[in-house]
C-alpha cells in the first residue's frame, strides 16, 4: 500500500478543488454528491501520489483494484469511478477508460412490524424516537430527515421532502407523528447541542438501540422496510416509486423480492379449481 502525500504543482493547488466545486454547483450536484466527489478525488491523490495532471490510466486502475483488494463494497467503487470520470473527463478532458464494478445484486434488507415496534421502545430519548419513526414513517433518507422542518407538515397531513439534486416530493406520515411535529417550534427539527445532527451520529444510535433488542439496524433499513411493508400490504408499486423518489420503476422494484410473510398469503392455483 501506498503512503498518502500529495505532490501537487502550484498551478493545481490554486485550481483544485475549487474549479471541481464550481462545475458541480453549475450541474446542480446535491451537497452530499459533492463531499462524495471530492473525497475520492482526493484519495485518488493521496494514494497515487502526483499532480492531477500527470495521472496516467496505469494509475486509475491501479487505484480502482487498490480499493477492490480492501473489500469495498461495488456500491463504494462505484461511486469513486463516477467521481474520478466527472473530474478528470468533463473537467480536465483527460481521456482514460473508465470500468465501473458490476453492482451487486444484493436484495435490500428489512425489518418485520415487530421490529420495527421494538426498536422505537428501545430508543430512549424522545427526540431520537422522533427520527427512527420519521425514518420508517415517510421512507426518506438519512440527509432529507435531517433538514426536516415543521413548516415541512403540509395541510393535507403529508410532508415535503427536499430530496436529491435539489428535487422536491410529498410524502405519507403517520398521523400522531404529524400532530407531535406540529406541536414543535418551527424551523429544522433536528438540533444537536453543536449544531446539526451528524449522520454518523443517527447511525450510531439506531445501532446501539438495535444492538439492545438483538438486530442489526441501519437508517436505510428503515426506509426499506417502508417500502417492503407497504408493497405486501398492496400498494401500487408506482405509488412507491413516488414516495421514495425513486427516478427509476427498476430501482423500486428491488422492493418485490418475497418474504416469508408474503409467501403465507399466496394463493395456491390448485386450491382455486
Amino acid at each position: 500500500m501506498r503512503k498518502a502525500g500529495l505532490g501537487i504543482s502550484a498551478l493545481d493547488q490554486m485550481s483544485y478543488p475549487q474549479i471541481l466545486i464550481e462545475e458541480m454547483q453549475l450541474r446542480g450536484f446535491s451537497r452530499q454528491t459533492m463531499q462524495a466527489y471530492l473525497y475520492w478525488n482526493r484519495r485518488f491523490l493521496e494514494y497515487v501520489r502526483k499532480s492531477m495532471t500527470c495521472v496516467t490510466q496505469q494509475d486509475v486502475n491501479a487505484f480502482l483494484l487498490w480499493l477492490d483488494a480492501r473489500g469495498l463494497a461495488s456500491a463504494s467503487r462505484h461511486q469513486a469511478v463516477a467521481a474520478l470520470q466527472f473530474y478528470y473527463r468533463h473537467v480536465l478532458g483527460r481521456r482514460f477508460r473508465w470500468l465501473y464494478p458490476k453492482r451487486s445484486n444484493k436484495l435490500p434488507q428489512a425489518l418485520t412490524p415487530q421490529d420495527i415496534t421494538r426498536l422505537l421502545a428501545a430508543v430512549r430519548n424522545p427526540k431520537h424516537r422522533l427520527m427512527a419513526a420519521l425514518l420508517y414513517s415517510t421512507g426518506m433518507r438519512l440527509a432529507e430527515v435531517l433538514q426536516c422542518q415543521r413548516e415541512d407538515v403540509q395541510p393535507n397531513g403529508t410532508m415535503q421532502v427536499k430530496g436529491k439534486g435539489g428535487k422536491e416530493r410529498i410524502t405519507i406520515c403517520s398521523k400522531g407523528l404529524l400532530t407531535h411535529i406540529q406541536k414543535l417550534p418551527p424551523g429544522r427539527l433536528f438540533s444537536g447541542r453543536s449544531g446539526k445532527y451528524s449522520p454518523r451520529s443517527v447511525q450510531e444510535l439506531l445501532r446501539k438501540a438495535g444492538n439492545s433488542i438483538g438486530i442489526h439496524v441501519t437508517p436505510h433499513m428503515l426506509r426499506h422496510s417502508f417500502a417492503t411493508h407497504l408493497l405486501e400490504s398492496g400498494v401500487n408499486l408506482r405509488y412507491v416509486q413516488a414516495l421514495l423518489g425513486h427516478k427509476s420503476l427498476e430501482t423500486t422494484q428491488r422492493y418485490l423480492h418475497i418474504s416469508k410473510h408474503a409467501l403465507e398469503k399466496l394463493p395456491n392455483p390448485l386450491d382455486n379449481l
